[in-house]
């Protein structure tokens, strides 16, 4: 069904980061303050700057690659999670690189973040979302939810085998796995209505809009992007983000001449030889190639 709530998973970290930028506009913080300033116990915390999170430049470990989270994920995908069990994970691993000299996908980073804004704003991250973002941009299916079952109807999400077609049913998971990171979900609608904006920057305004976009670099890991600026991604001509996870793949993005938004929802996430295959982004580099033909 076209209402149906999908989880959105890495589509949030689009959010995070531009409620990032919503409060560096209002001067409640700054691109170059520094993590260790709002969080502590954060390796090279008084190095790794806003704006090192927001671009994936951190090189904080993921925390969700550790041994660890994911022995406690594996026997339990509904377990209760803080942000600060999170990122606990990821401190406990020396940092791959300094800040700023490459990039690595981690979501490790806008958990911070969500933090951060929690820090600053003294609000819980989903209330500042709903506040500063789903309000303003009337997303009504779109939600920061703290349990895995979401306002029906709702998909079965599945892993497909891409080379033969046979499909599994998934478990559902806890969202305070991902917070910050990956934690949202929404509708269809909403997803179009938040790929135009975040496509045009319409919440942030032109020039930190074009900051956003001035700050990315070649991607080296995780997600099939060109290039990676502060929480947007590009491919090709076109401004969005992208998510996969547990059953749920999902895409949103803008092209900026003419003004146009394709938005995609599968449930289902790929396993075996092309695990690493997002359905959605493929189905999205089809439908841009029509509209750029045409």
């Amino acid at each position: 069904a076209l209402d149906s709530t999908f989880p959105i998973r890495s589509v949030t970290k689009s959010f995070t980061v531009t409620l990032l930028l919503q409060l560096v506009q209002s001067g409640q913080l700054a691109l170059d303050h520094k993590i260790g300033r709002y969080i502590a116990g954060v390796p090279n915390g008084k190095l790794i700057d806003l704006a090192d999170l927001a671009g994936n430049q951190s090189g904080l470990a993921d925390y969700s690659m550790q041994p660890g989270f994911f022995e406690v994920f594996v026997n339990d995908t509904l377990h209760v999670w803080t942000p600060q069990e999170l990122v606990a994970f990821s401190f406990a691993v020396t940092p791959a690189f300094l800040p700023g000299e490459q990039y690595q996908y981690s979501n490790t980073n806008t958990v911070l973040l969500g933090m951060v804004i929690e820090a600053v704003t003294g609000q819980l991250l989903g209330d500042v979302l709903t506040a500063r973002i789903f309000r303003p941009l009337a997303l009504n299916g779109t939600s920061y939810p703290s349990s895995a079952n979401l306002p029906p109807p709702t998909p079965t999400p599945y892993a497909v085998d891409v080379a033969t077609g046979v499909a599994d049913d998934q478990p559902l998971i806890s969202p305070t796995s991902l917070a910050g990171s990956g934690a949202m979900a929404w509708t269809l609608a909403d997803l179009l209505v938040w790929g135009d904006a975040l496509g045009r920057g319409s919440l942030i305004g032109a020039e930190l809009q074009a900051l956003r976009k001035s700050r990315s670099r070649m991607v080296t890991n995780g997600p099939e992007y060109d290039r990676y600026g502060l929480g947007i991604g590009q491919i090709g001509n076109w401004w969005g983000h992208t998510g996969s996870g547990v059953g749920f793949q999902i895409a949103t993005m803008n092209l900026a001449s003419p003004n146009a938004t394709i938005s995609v929802m599968v449930n289902a996430t790929p396993e075996g030889s092309r695990r690493d295959l997002n359905l959605a982004q493929e189905l999205f580099e089809k439908l841009a190639a029509v509209v750029e033909a045409g």
